[in-house]
């Protein structure tokens, strides 16, 4: 039974490791189109985003449009992990498409960070919201969860903490702002707590300085 929970767990991160990026250039060009026409980004400090090696950027989530922002922001193939219900919903096809990591939040099976790890470990990008949903309250962030320090302790990956800005996200009328910060590497001895609130509180300056 172990051998076969183990098989599947490789197989699962296998297909989105390697999966083909077609289907994900055609869902960044349509976040450029709708991100531009209706949000006019700019971003400050996307040339931090290493041009190849594996890299985790982590993100603030404030509303749907940030993770079209964030793939605007780099030609490079983000996999990103995300809610197993949006690979269902509506526009399912388009998260599957582009090869997005679903992530049952009822299950600790680990095989989405089993999967996150394998992208990370063939050199690519991951992209996480480490407050693992949006924030709808008045704070600037919600806890984080652990997930990105666990992988960047785990592959050595360094993950740049970014945030995005878009005032009440009104299309025509509030304009979204990116803002990337220096990477940072969590040591293989380093408490995860403590990375993960150092992580936190860089992202939620960076935020009130600019929202």
């Amino acid at each position: 039974m172990e051998s076969d929970d183990r098989l599947k767990e490789e197989q699962f991160s296998e297909k989105y490791a390697t999966a083909d990026d077609g289907a994900y250039r055609l869902l960044r060009l349509l976040c450029m189109a709708l991100s531009y026409a209706l949000y006019r980004p700019s971003f400050c400090g996307r040339e931090k985003i290493p041009k190849d090696g594996p890299v985790i950027l982590a993100s603030n989530h404030r509303s749907l449009p940030d993770a079209g922002f964030i793939i605007t922001s780099t030609r490079r193939t983000i996999r990103y992990l995300a809610k197993k219900e949006l690979h269902e919903g509506l526009f399912g096809f388009l998260f599957r498409g582009a090869r997005t990591i679903p992530v049952d939040r009822n299950s600790h099976d680990g095989k989405s960070l089993a999967a996150a790890i394998r992208v990370l470990e063939m050199g690519n990008v991951i992209g996480v919201f480490p407050e693992g949903t949006r924030n709808r309250t008045a704070e600037p962030l919600l806890p984080f969860k652990f997930g990105a320090v666990k992988m960047a302790q785990e592959t050595g990956a360094p993950i740049i903490p970014l945030v995005v800005c878009c005032g009440k996200y009104r299309p025509l009328i509030d304009k979204a702002r990116v803002y990337f910060a220096d990477p940072v590497w969590i040591g293989k001895d380093e408490d995860l707590e403590a990375a993960n609130e150092k992580i936190r509180s860089l992202m939620e300056q960076m935020y009130l300085e600019n929202k």
